[in-house]
Protein backbone atom coordinates (compact mmCIF):
# COMPACT_ATOMS: atom_id res chain seq x y z
CA UNK A 1 0.00 0.00 0.00
CA UNK A 2 2.85 2.31 0.69
CA UNK A 3 4.91 1.63 -2.35
CA UNK A 4 1.62 2.01 -4.58
CA UNK A 5 0.81 5.90 -2.55
CA UNK A 6 4.38 6.85 -2.98
CA UNK A 7 4.23 5.94 -6.94
CA UNK A 8 1.28 8.10 -6.86
CA UNK A 9 2.89 11.08 -5.41
CA UNK A 10 6.20 10.74 -7.51
CA UNK A 11 4.18 10.30 -10.32
CA UNK A 12 1.87 13.22 -9.54
CA UNK A 13 5.16 15.71 -8.99
CA UNK A 14 6.50 14.23 -12.86
CA UNK A 15 2.87 15.31 -14.27
CA UNK A 16 3.05 18.91 -12.67
CA UNK A 17 7.20 19.05 -13.48
CA UNK A 18 7.02 18.54 -17.15
CA UNK A 19 4.78 21.32 -17.32
CA UNK A 20 7.39 23.90 -16.32
CA UNK A 21 9.65 26.16 -17.74
CA UNK A 22 13.14 25.09 -17.49
CA UNK A 23 14.14 28.00 -15.10
CA UNK A 24 11.58 27.07 -12.68
CA UNK A 25 12.93 23.27 -13.13
CA UNK A 26 16.69 24.59 -12.43
CA UNK A 27 15.11 26.11 -8.91
CA UNK A 28 13.80 23.13 -8.14
CA UNK A 29 16.45 20.89 -8.37
CA UNK A 30 17.57 21.75 -4.90
CA UNK A 31 14.39 21.01 -3.19
CA UNK A 32 15.44 17.46 -2.77
CA UNK A 33 18.41 14.98 -3.96
CA UNK A 34 15.46 12.76 -5.57
CA UNK A 35 14.20 15.98 -7.59
CA UNK A 36 17.53 16.64 -8.20
CA UNK A 37 18.09 13.28 -9.56
CA UNK A 38 14.65 13.23 -11.44
CA UNK A 39 15.36 16.66 -13.62
CA UNK A 40 18.84 15.57 -14.36
CA UNK A 41 17.72 12.12 -16.07
CA UNK A 42 17.48 12.42 -19.92
CA UNK A 43 14.22 10.25 -19.28
CA UNK A 44 12.58 13.61 -17.75
CA UNK A 45 14.76 15.84 -19.86
CA UNK A 46 12.91 13.87 -23.07
CA UNK A 47 9.67 13.59 -21.59
CA UNK A 48 9.71 17.72 -20.86
CA UNK A 49 10.86 18.20 -23.80
CA UNK A 50 7.69 15.95 -25.68
CA UNK A 51 4.91 18.43 -23.16
CA UNK A 52 6.12 21.60 -23.69
CA UNK A 53 6.56 21.42 -27.05
CA UNK A 54 2.50 20.55 -27.24
CA UNK A 55 0.87 22.75 -29.61
CA UNK A 56 -1.23 24.72 -27.12
CA UNK A 57 2.17 25.56 -25.25
CA UNK A 58 3.88 26.09 -28.34
CA UNK A 59 1.11 28.62 -29.91
CA UNK A 60 1.52 30.87 -26.96
CA UNK A 61 5.60 31.19 -26.55
CA UNK A 62 8.79 30.19 -27.96
CA UNK A 63 12.38 31.39 -27.29
CA UNK A 64 14.53 33.46 -29.94
CA UNK A 65 18.06 33.29 -30.47
CA UNK A 66 19.65 36.13 -32.01
CA UNK A 67 23.30 36.81 -32.99
CA UNK A 68 24.26 40.15 -33.29
CA UNK A 69 28.06 41.16 -32.13
CA UNK A 70 31.13 40.00 -30.28
CA UNK A 71 32.74 41.66 -27.37
CA UNK A 72 35.51 41.22 -24.85
CA UNK A 73 35.14 38.97 -22.31
CA UNK A 74 35.59 39.40 -18.60
CA UNK A 75 38.16 37.00 -18.98
CA UNK A 76 40.12 38.73 -21.35
CA UNK A 77 39.25 36.21 -24.48
CA UNK A 78 36.83 37.17 -27.22
CA UNK A 79 33.32 35.49 -26.46
CA UNK A 80 30.37 35.60 -28.63
CA UNK A 81 27.61 37.69 -27.63
CA UNK A 82 23.77 35.89 -27.83
CA UNK A 83 20.72 37.18 -26.76
CA UNK A 84 18.02 34.72 -25.97
CA UNK A 85 14.26 36.38 -26.20
CA UNK A 86 11.01 35.40 -25.49
CA UNK A 87 9.01 35.61 -28.34
CA UNK A 88 5.14 36.02 -27.97
CA UNK A 89 1.92 34.85 -29.74
CA UNK A 90 -0.32 35.63 -27.13
CA UNK A 91 -1.80 37.66 -29.92
CA UNK A 92 -1.63 35.56 -33.16
CA UNK A 93 -1.88 38.86 -35.34
CA UNK A 94 0.38 40.63 -33.49
CA UNK A 95 3.62 38.57 -32.15
CA UNK A 96 5.93 40.68 -29.42
CA UNK A 97 9.38 39.98 -28.86
CA UNK A 98 11.00 40.78 -25.20
CA UNK A 99 13.33 43.57 -24.97
CA UNK A 100 14.88 41.66 -21.77
CA UNK A 101 16.99 39.42 -23.02
CA UNK A 102 19.46 36.67 -21.24
CA UNK A 103 23.10 37.20 -22.49
CA UNK A 104 24.84 34.22 -23.36
CA UNK A 105 28.98 34.14 -23.44
CA UNK A 106 30.62 31.55 -25.35
CA UNK A 107 34.48 31.18 -25.61
CA UNK A 108 35.78 31.14 -29.43
CA UNK A 109 38.94 31.94 -28.79
CA UNK A 110 40.54 33.76 -31.87
CA UNK A 111 37.28 35.48 -33.58
CA UNK A 112 37.67 38.35 -36.57
CA UNK A 113 34.50 38.79 -37.30
CA UNK A 114 30.78 37.62 -36.51
CA UNK A 115 30.00 37.33 -40.11
CA UNK A 116 32.12 34.41 -39.81
CA UNK A 117 30.21 32.17 -37.05
CA UNK A 118 26.91 30.49 -38.30
CA UNK A 119 24.36 28.75 -35.83
CA UNK A 120 22.98 25.78 -37.26
CA UNK A 121 19.75 23.76 -35.59
CA UNK A 122 17.87 23.93 -33.49
CA UNK A 123 17.16 20.41 -32.80
CA UNK A 124 15.31 19.60 -29.67
CA UNK A 125 16.34 22.80 -28.48
CA UNK A 126 20.05 22.46 -29.32
CA UNK A 127 22.05 24.43 -31.10
CA UNK A 128 25.57 24.65 -32.93
CA UNK A 129 27.58 27.81 -33.30
CA UNK A 130 30.42 26.61 -36.66
CA UNK A 131 33.18 29.00 -37.17
CA UNK A 132 35.67 27.63 -39.48
CA UNK A 133 36.42 23.92 -38.16
CA UNK A 134 35.08 24.91 -34.82
CA UNK A 135 32.06 23.24 -33.48
CA UNK A 136 30.68 24.34 -30.57
CA UNK A 137 27.41 22.22 -29.03
CA UNK A 138 24.68 24.99 -26.84
CA UNK A 139 21.91 24.80 -25.11
CA UNK A 140 21.23 28.18 -25.08
CA UNK A 141 18.75 27.75 -21.97
CA UNK A 142 20.90 25.66 -20.00
CA UNK A 143 23.48 28.23 -20.90
CA UNK A 144 25.76 24.78 -20.93
CA UNK A 145 28.16 24.29 -24.00
CA UNK A 146 30.87 21.84 -25.01
CA UNK A 147 33.46 22.08 -28.19
CA UNK A 148 33.58 19.01 -29.73
CA UNK A 149 36.70 17.35 -31.09
CA UNK A 150 38.11 18.52 -33.98
CA UNK A 151 37.92 15.80 -36.88
CA UNK A 152 41.64 14.72 -37.84
CA UNK A 153 39.87 12.00 -40.24
CA UNK A 154 43.14 12.46 -42.40
CA UNK A 155 43.50 13.21 -46.79
CA UNK A 156 45.46 12.25 -48.80
CA UNK A 157 49.33 13.96 -49.20
CA UNK A 158 49.17 17.09 -51.48
CA UNK A 159 45.32 17.82 -50.48
CA UNK A 160 43.01 19.53 -48.48
CA UNK A 161 39.70 19.61 -47.33
CA UNK A 162 37.46 22.93 -48.05
CA UNK A 163 34.52 23.20 -45.80
CA UNK A 164 31.34 22.87 -47.72
CA UNK A 165 27.70 21.79 -45.44
CA UNK A 166 26.93 21.29 -42.33
CA UNK A 167 24.29 19.77 -40.20
CA UNK A 168 22.99 18.00 -37.36
CA UNK A 169 20.12 16.10 -35.60
CA UNK A 170 18.94 13.83 -33.49
CA UNK A 171 18.88 9.72 -33.80
CA UNK A 172 16.03 8.13 -31.87
CA UNK A 173 17.07 4.74 -32.92
CA UNK A 174 20.08 4.82 -30.79
CA UNK A 175 19.21 7.71 -28.85
CA UNK A 176 22.42 9.75 -29.74
CA UNK A 177 22.70 13.10 -31.69
CA UNK A 178 24.61 13.59 -34.68
CA UNK A 179 26.90 16.20 -36.71
CA UNK A 180 27.51 15.96 -40.46
CA UNK A 181 30.30 17.53 -42.19
CA UNK A 182 30.30 17.48 -46.22
CA UNK A 183 33.59 18.82 -47.43
CA UNK A 184 35.49 18.66 -50.85
CA UNK A 185 38.96 16.79 -50.91
CA UNK A 186 41.46 18.73 -53.49
CA UNK A 187 44.46 19.21 -54.28
CA UNK A 188 46.64 21.63 -52.24
CA UNK A 189 46.16 25.08 -54.65
CA UNK A 190 49.69 26.52 -55.63
CA UNK A 191 51.34 29.96 -54.84
CA UNK A 192 49.60 31.14 -57.99
CA UNK A 193 45.95 28.98 -58.17
CA UNK A 194 43.08 28.41 -56.14
CA UNK A 195 40.82 25.78 -55.27
CA UNK A 196 39.54 24.15 -58.51
CA UNK A 197 37.53 20.72 -58.96
CA UNK A 198 39.93 18.04 -60.81
CA UNK A 199 39.35 14.62 -62.30
CA UNK A 200 40.70 13.34 -58.73
CA UNK A 201 38.95 15.62 -56.25
CA UNK A 202 36.26 14.33 -54.54
CA UNK A 203 33.26 14.60 -52.13
CA UNK A 204 33.36 13.38 -48.71
CA UNK A 205 30.59 12.91 -45.82
CA UNK A 206 32.19 12.85 -42.07
CA UNK A 207 30.13 12.50 -39.33
CA UNK A 208 30.43 12.72 -35.49
CA UNK A 209 28.57 10.70 -33.02
CA UNK A 210 27.78 11.83 -29.95
CA UNK A 211 27.27 8.29 -28.44
CA UNK A 212 31.19 7.19 -29.75
CA UNK A 213 32.42 11.16 -29.11
CA UNK A 214 34.34 10.34 -32.14
CA UNK A 215 34.51 11.30 -36.16
CA UNK A 216 34.35 8.66 -39.11
CA UNK A 217 33.55 9.02 -42.96
CA UNK A 218 30.18 8.08 -44.26
CA UNK A 219 30.35 5.84 -47.37
CA UNK A 220 28.55 7.99 -50.06
CA UNK A 221 29.36 9.10 -53.41
CA UNK A 222 28.29 12.57 -54.43
CA UNK A 223 29.28 14.78 -57.21
CA UNK A 224 31.06 18.30 -57.30
CA UNK A 225 28.07 20.67 -55.95
CA UNK A 226 27.58 24.19 -55.69
CA UNK A 227 25.67 25.15 -51.80
CA UNK A 228 23.51 27.37 -50.54
CA UNK A 229 24.95 27.43 -47.10
CA UNK A 230 21.92 29.58 -45.36
CA UNK A 231 19.10 27.33 -46.76
CA UNK A 232 19.23 24.27 -44.82
CA UNK A 233 16.94 22.26 -41.90
CA UNK A 234 16.50 19.47 -40.16
CA UNK A 235 12.84 18.04 -40.81
CA UNK A 236 11.87 14.21 -40.58
CA UNK A 237 14.69 13.26 -38.82
CA UNK A 238 16.84 14.43 -42.05
CA UNK A 239 19.15 16.80 -42.35
CA UNK A 240 18.06 18.87 -46.16
CA UNK A 241 20.12 21.61 -47.96
CA UNK A 242 19.80 23.25 -50.72
CA UNK A 243 22.24 22.77 -53.56
CA UNK A 244 23.24 23.26 -57.36
CA UNK A 245 24.04 20.45 -59.38
CA UNK A 246 25.49 21.15 -63.11
CA UNK A 247 22.82 24.35 -62.44
CA UNK A 248 19.86 22.30 -61.30
CA UNK A 249 18.82 23.34 -58.36
CA UNK A 250 17.82 20.73 -55.87
CA UNK A 251 17.66 19.45 -52.19
CA UNK A 252 20.60 17.46 -50.80
CA UNK A 253 18.83 15.20 -47.65
CA UNK A 254 21.07 12.97 -45.12
CA UNK A 255 18.92 10.49 -43.19
CA UNK A 256 20.51 10.59 -39.71
CA UNK A 257 19.55 7.32 -38.39
CA UNK A 258 19.94 5.27 -41.64
CA UNK A 259 22.94 7.78 -42.36
CA UNK A 260 22.24 7.57 -46.20
CA UNK A 261 21.95 10.63 -48.46
CA UNK A 262 19.38 11.34 -51.31
CA UNK A 263 18.00 13.76 -53.56
CA UNK A 264 14.58 15.68 -53.92
CA UNK A 265 13.92 17.60 -56.91
CA UNK A 266 12.74 21.03 -56.75
CA UNK A 267 9.33 21.88 -58.43
CA UNK A 268 9.93 22.36 -62.26
CA UNK A 269 8.45 26.00 -62.34
CA UNK A 270 11.06 26.59 -59.75
CA UNK A 271 14.59 25.45 -61.56
CA UNK A 272 15.05 28.28 -63.44
CA UNK A 273 13.77 31.06 -61.16
CA UNK A 274 17.49 31.52 -59.03
CA UNK A 275 19.60 32.10 -61.43
CA UNK A 276 19.06 35.80 -62.89
CA UNK A 277 20.68 36.78 -59.65
CA UNK A 278 17.42 38.62 -57.92
CA UNK A 279 15.76 35.85 -56.56
CA UNK A 280 16.45 33.71 -53.04
CA UNK A 281 14.56 30.84 -51.99
CA UNK A 282 14.80 29.05 -48.46
CA UNK A 283 13.73 25.61 -46.47
CA UNK A 284 11.44 25.58 -43.87
CA UNK A 285 8.86 23.37 -42.21
CA UNK A 286 5.25 24.10 -42.49
CA UNK A 287 1.80 22.31 -42.34
CA UNK A 288 4.25 19.15 -41.45
CA UNK A 289 5.38 19.19 -44.70
CA UNK A 290 8.65 20.20 -46.12
CA UNK A 291 8.63 23.67 -48.16
CA UNK A 292 10.04 25.90 -50.06
CA UNK A 293 10.10 29.80 -49.73
CA UNK A 294 10.72 31.87 -53.33
CA UNK A 295 11.34 35.64 -52.80
CA UNK A 296 13.18 38.43 -54.25
CA UNK A 297 15.84 40.71 -53.12
CA UNK A 298 16.04 43.06 -55.69
CA UNK A 299 16.87 46.42 -54.02
CA UNK A 300 13.75 48.77 -53.41
CA UNK A 301 10.93 46.35 -55.22
CA UNK A 302 7.90 44.91 -54.06
CA UNK A 303 7.21 40.87 -54.79
CA UNK A 304 4.96 38.04 -53.52
CA UNK A 305 6.10 35.19 -51.75
CA UNK A 306 5.31 31.82 -53.38
CA UNK A 307 5.71 28.76 -50.76
CA UNK A 308 5.15 25.35 -52.12
CA UNK A 309 5.00 22.43 -50.22
CA UNK A 310 6.02 18.60 -50.22
CA UNK A 311 2.97 16.68 -49.93
CA UNK A 312 4.21 13.41 -49.77
CA UNK A 313 7.61 13.36 -48.36
CA UNK A 314 10.38 12.62 -50.43
CA UNK A 315 8.32 12.59 -53.73
CA UNK A 316 9.27 15.02 -56.12
CA UNK A 317 5.79 15.07 -58.16
CA UNK A 318 3.88 15.91 -54.71
CA UNK A 319 5.33 19.84 -55.09
CA UNK A 320 2.23 22.24 -54.75
CA UNK A 321 2.39 25.98 -55.02
CA UNK A 322 0.00 26.32 -51.86
CA UNK A 323 0.18 30.18 -50.79
CA UNK A 324 1.39 33.46 -52.44
CA UNK A 325 1.58 36.07 -49.64
CA UNK A 326 2.54 40.03 -49.91
CA UNK A 327 3.47 41.67 -52.13
CA UNK A 328 5.38 43.18 -49.45
CA UNK A 329 8.75 45.43 -49.67
CA UNK A 330 11.90 43.51 -49.98
CA UNK A 331 15.79 44.36 -50.41
CA UNK A 332 19.25 43.44 -51.00
CA UNK A 333 20.30 41.87 -47.90
CA UNK A 334 16.48 39.90 -46.85
CA UNK A 335 17.03 35.85 -45.78
CA UNK A 336 14.30 33.69 -44.35
CA UNK A 337 15.12 31.87 -41.68
CA UNK A 338 12.21 29.92 -40.43
CA UNK A 339 8.57 29.46 -40.33
CA UNK A 340 6.43 29.51 -36.53
CA UNK A 341 2.94 28.05 -36.17
CA UNK A 342 2.06 27.99 -39.49
CA UNK A 343 1.08 31.63 -39.52
CA UNK A 344 4.45 33.54 -39.52
CA UNK A 345 7.81 33.10 -42.04
CA UNK A 346 10.72 35.34 -40.13
CA UNK A 347 12.84 36.88 -42.40
CA UNK A 348 16.21 38.86 -41.21
CA UNK A 349 16.31 42.00 -43.32
CA UNK A 350 19.13 44.76 -43.69
CA UNK A 351 20.01 43.74 -39.94
CA UNK A 352 16.58 43.59 -38.76
CA UNK A 353 14.13 40.87 -37.75
CA UNK A 354 10.86 40.92 -39.53
CA UNK A 355 7.83 38.37 -39.41
CA UNK A 356 5.23 38.10 -42.74
CA UNK A 357 2.12 37.01 -41.78
CA UNK A 358 1.06 33.53 -44.12
CA UNK A 359 -2.43 34.34 -44.09
CA UNK A 360 -3.14 37.84 -44.14
CA UNK A 361 -1.50 40.79 -45.68
CA UNK A 362 0.78 41.42 -42.37
CA UNK A 363 3.93 42.50 -41.77
CA UNK A 364 5.75 42.42 -38.15
CA UNK A 365 9.10 44.43 -37.19
CA UNK A 366 10.90 43.77 -34.33
CA UNK A 367 12.92 46.65 -32.89
CA UNK A 368 16.36 44.65 -32.83
CA UNK A 369 19.48 45.87 -34.81
CA UNK A 370 22.62 44.15 -36.10
CA UNK A 371 24.58 44.36 -39.40
CA UNK A 372 23.50 42.54 -41.92
CA UNK A 373 26.35 40.35 -42.49
CA UNK A 374 26.92 39.10 -38.92
CA UNK A 375 22.92 39.10 -37.65
CA UNK A 376 21.31 36.07 -37.22
CA UNK A 377 18.01 34.67 -35.82
CA UNK A 378 16.89 31.18 -34.63
CA UNK A 379 13.51 30.23 -33.14
CA UNK A 380 14.02 27.07 -30.83
CA UNK A 381 12.04 25.39 -28.07
CA UNK A 382 13.48 25.68 -24.68
CA UNK A 383 14.78 22.33 -23.56
CA UNK A 384 16.50 20.82 -20.17
CA UNK A 385 18.25 18.20 -21.83
CA UNK A 386 21.71 18.90 -20.42
CA UNK A 387 24.92 18.85 -22.57
CA UNK A 388 26.75 16.31 -20.08
CA UNK A 389 24.00 13.65 -20.40
CA UNK A 390 24.18 13.35 -24.07
CA UNK A 391 28.26 14.11 -25.34
CA UNK A 392 30.76 12.29 -23.83
CA UNK A 393 33.10 14.88 -23.78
Amino acid sequence: MDDELNRSVEDVVIEVLVHLPVKSLMRFRCVSKSWWALIRSPDFATMHHHRRGSKEIMSETCSLMLKRFLVSGKTGDDELYLGTHALSFHDPYSPELSSDDDHVFVPLGDVYSPEFLEIYGPCNGLVVLVRADSFIWCNPTLREFKVLPRNTIPVPKGYVCRLEEFGFGFDADTNSYKFVSIVKVMEQPTHYHTFSWEEDSYVRTDLYDSSTNSWRIIDTELPDFGCMPECNLFFNGAQHWMVSDHHVDKILCFDVGREVLKWILHPPSLCDYRHDGKLGMALVSLKQSLAILRYSYESDSEDCIDIWLLKEYGVSESWTKQFVIGPYPTGHDILARCSWQDQWILFESDGQLVAYAIHANQIKTFQFHGHATSFQAVIFRESCVSLNQVLLI
